[in-house]
């Protein structure tokens, strides 16, 4: 599965070092991350994949609804100001 990368803009008036922290706590996903409705921390990721194992609960779009659960990771670069997402081996997300 080819990978994808998705970019936004917003200004916020903030300091960037505090917004990317914000940003970059997993508890946060959800407040600016659709359709991701709960997230946590799980461990460490795999080896061999980048950052930390996260659990997030999403919702279906549409108006049948539902949640469903999905582990991936996360993974934090302070420095570039960068986060990557994405599923351990042998998932499709």
């Amino acid at each position: 599965m080819a990978q994808e990368e998705y970019e936004q803009s917003q200004t916020i008036d903030a300091p960037p070092e505090e917004v990317f922290a914000w940003l970059s706590e997993v508890g946060n996903l959800p407040e600016y991350l659709p359709p991701v409705v709960a997230s946590s921390v799980e461990g460490p990721s795999a080896e061999g994949v980048p950052g930390r194992r996260i659990r997030t609960t999403l919702e279906y779009p549409g108006e049948g609804g539902g949640t469903f659960e999905a582990e991936g990771y996360l993974a934090v670069d302070e420095q570039e100001r960068r986060m990557e997402w994405g599923a351990e081996e042998g998932r499709d997300y």
